[in-house]
């Protein structure tokens, strides 16, 4: 199975992000100082490595504690598993 590794090209500029899995039931939710898998770039730069291992839409979110609060949401579709590789 071909797995792609992408980085988020959205520079998360927050302390919490999440993110759904298309099969999964509950999100992952990520805490910077908390969670390794988010990761500062730069003073108000995060961002997250997330494995596309399965086809479908993923959903994500990030949110920002503290001075300034704001949220910020999308969503995305991975398409099926190349069948060259």
């Amino acid at each position: 199975m071909t797995k792609n590794l992408v980085e988020s090209a959205y520079g998360f500029q927050r302390r919490a992000a999440s993110y759904k899995k298309p099969g999964a039931s509950s999100p992952t939710v990520l805490v910077h100082g908390v969670d390794a898998e988010l990761v500062k770039e730069a003073t108000g730069k995060y961002y997250v490595d997330l494995l596309l291992d399965e086809a479908g839409f993923w959903k994500w979110r990030c949110e920002s504690i503290g001075v300034v609060d704001s949220t910020q949401q999308d969503c995305f579709s991975v398409g099926a598993e190349d069948p060259v590789g």
